[in-house]
């Protein structure tokens, strides 16, 4: 990884930067030097450098051993969640929640533009449709505002194209704190105290999908109901049109 996250300054940090930050490995003295240890976001095991000192080699930053711990950011695919049917379903209280959801769609898409830029609509649209295939929206314990959080993680972002490609040339993935395998950990399991993260990757050149080895950096997002009081810019006409197309019944105007 190219990035860790230091919690001391808030950044994310080349092993450049933690260089100049914190000294090199070993004083004046030649002794070794005691730095600040820099974890994981996404499983918490301690990072170490890789090729500090070399000339040649691309300095990057490791995990340090830590065998049965799962981590998002090694896995292959960056830990996919998936959108299943509910093992204990609330039918109630999820017709509540889509027609909830539906609403204020709205809402929910300027959210999730804000967290990533340049979203796809239609990577909406199939979400939804796969919510309502595996009755999805009967999970107990799934609120509303978990809704961009399960979106967010459960789908890709490529980046951009047309226009809007120079604007983010990474690829986007979303993905809960390695505590969370499966999004049953979050609402069967436990309850949803979770850290949310936000992986960037180099879009890769000769592969359908990025793997581990194309990751940059790991971003803490704040995940809390706080979103669903804040303002964003309206969807564009385009997304508009494409969610009234595919769900007609639910947008219909109201007379």
């Amino acid at each position: 990884m190219e990035y860790a996250y230091d919690p001391t300054s808030g950044r994310n940090l080349t092993v450049d930067q933690f260089k100049v930050l914190n000294g090199p490995k070993r004083d004046g003295r030649g002794n070794l030097r005691v730095r600040p240890v820099l974890h994981c976001l996404a499983c918490g095991v301690a990072l170490h450098t890789v090729a500090e000192d070399s000339a040649t080699a691309v300095r990057t930053w490791g995990h340090d051993p830590s065998p049965g711990t799962y981590c998002p950011i090694k896995a292959e695919g960056g830990g996919r969640y998936e959108v299943l049917a509910p093992k204990d379903p609330d039918p109630a209280a999820g017709a509540a929640l889509r027609a909830a959801f539906f609403t204020r769609w709205q809402l929910h898409w300027g959210y999730v533009r804000d967290t990533a830029p340049f979203a796809d609509i239609y990577t909406l649209i199939g979400f939804l449709q796969a919510a309502d295939r595996t009755g999805f929206w009967n999970q107990r314990h799934l609120e509303e505002w978990h809704l961009p959080y399960v979106f967010l993680s459960t789908c890709d972002f490529p980046p951009p194209t047309g226009k809007a490609k120079s604007q983010r040339t990474e690829w986007l993935r979303f993905r809960f704190d390695g505590r969370y395998r499966t999004l049953e950990d979050l609402w069967i399991h436990a309850e949803p105290d979770f850290s949310f993260l936000r992986l960037r990757y180099h879009a890769p050149a000769r592969r359908k999908e990025p793997s581990p080895a194309s990751f940059i950096v790991a971003e803490p997002i704040t995940a809390s109901p706080a979103w669903t009081t804040r303002t964003y810019p309206p969807p564009h006409p385009f997304a508009i049109d494409k969610m009234q197309r595919a769900f007609s019944r639910e947008l219909a105007p109201r007379v």
